[in-house]
């Protein structure tokens, strides 16, 4: 990663970040402290790896579901290593293009979302419908829920996603709906959407350690 880091910088990239879609990487993080600005969790490869089912042909695939509360969990706990170090957090794969999953990522201290291009007006708008404190409690019962239909339900029921300042998620923590999911370019390893950001595939990083 800090070659890969010192490359994209020399080519102009603004800021620097890795993939992270296995569980085993969780340990590496703290090493990547002023080595990268991000990280950006592959929700649906990370929970394919937490679960050990083939994201193609799954033997169970309610395990891929992103409302599982053991891969929140790893999110969660991702998360906050990576910002107790100083390091941003995204989210890609199918949650990020959840309106509601959204709020849950940003009330576990998600930074950003790379959402489809198709519902990006309604991450926006979910976003812009609660205070921080508001998508905290909902990332709480998310986590604490036993399961997949359990952590859907319990935030559902919540319904704290309307009457809220528009403007009280924004003020509290830069949170954004990116356009377009990032396209990492598996020749060189380097993401040019957007053009000022570069991205370490997953497998790079891992085969090449920190």
């Amino acid at each position: 990663a800090e070659v890969f880091a010192s490359l994209a910088r020399d080519y102009g990239f603004k800021k620097i970040g890795v993939m992270l879609e296995k569980v085993s990487l969780l340990d590496e993080i703290v090493a990547l402290r002023g080595v990268v600005d991000f990280i950006s969790i592959g929700t649906n490869d990370l929970a394919q790896d937490l679960f050990q089912q083939d994201r193609l042909n799954p033997e169970n695939p309610e395990l891929l579901d992103f409302w599982q509360p053991e891969l929140l969990r790893v999110i969660a706990s991702a998360t906050q290593v990576a910002k107790s170090v100083g390091i941003e957090v995204g989210v890609c794969g199918d949650a990020a293009s959840d309106p509601i999953m959204a709020v849950v990522l940003a009330g576990m201290g998600v930074d950003k979302v790379s959402s489809a291009v198709s519902v990006i007006d309604e991450i926006h708008l979910a976003l812009c419908s609660v205070t921080m404190d508001e998508a905290k409690s909902l990332a709480t019962l998310a986590l604490a829920s036993e399961d997949r239909l359990t952590a859907r339900k319990a935030v559902g029921d919540a319904s704290l996603l309307t009457g809220s300042d528009p403007n009280a998620l924004a003020d509290q923590q830069e949170v954004e709906a990116l356009a377009g999911q990032v396209s990492a370019v598996e020749a060189d390893g380097v993401s040019t959407q957007p053009a000022s950001v570069a991205v370490l595939p997953a497998t790079a990083w891992r085969n090449s350690g920190t």
